[in-house]
C-alpha cells in the first residue's frame, strides 16, 4: 500500500480519471498516479462528469474542469 493513501482524511471515488480526497478539512483531488492534480482549496469538491466538477469554496457554489480552471463562476 502507498503511504501517501493514509495522509487523506476521506477518499472519494475516481470519476474521469481523478479521484476527491480530503486532507486538513479541504478537498483535493488526485490522478491514478496519486499525484494531486487539484489543490486542497475547496470545502466540497463532487465527481468530474463530462469535464466538470461542482464545487463550493468559501460558501460560494460553482464548477471547475480537470485543469482547475473557473468554467461556472463560482458565486453564492
Amino acid at each position: 500500500m502507498n503511504e501517501k493513501e493514509l495522509e487523506y482524511d476521506l477518499i472519494g471515488q475516481f470519476s474521469e480519471g481523478l479521484c476527491p480526497v480530503m486532507e486538513d478539512n479541504k478537498w483535493g483531488a488526485i490522478n491514478k498516479d496519486n499525484e494531486v492534480v487539484i489543490p486542497f482549496e475547496y470545502d466540497y469538491l463532487g465527481q468530474f462528469n463530462d469535464g466538470l466538477c461542482p464545487v463550493i469554496k468559501d460558501g460560494k457554489y460553482g464548477a471547475i474542469n480537470k485543469d482547475n480552471e473557473i468554467v461556472i463562476k463560482i458565486l453564492k
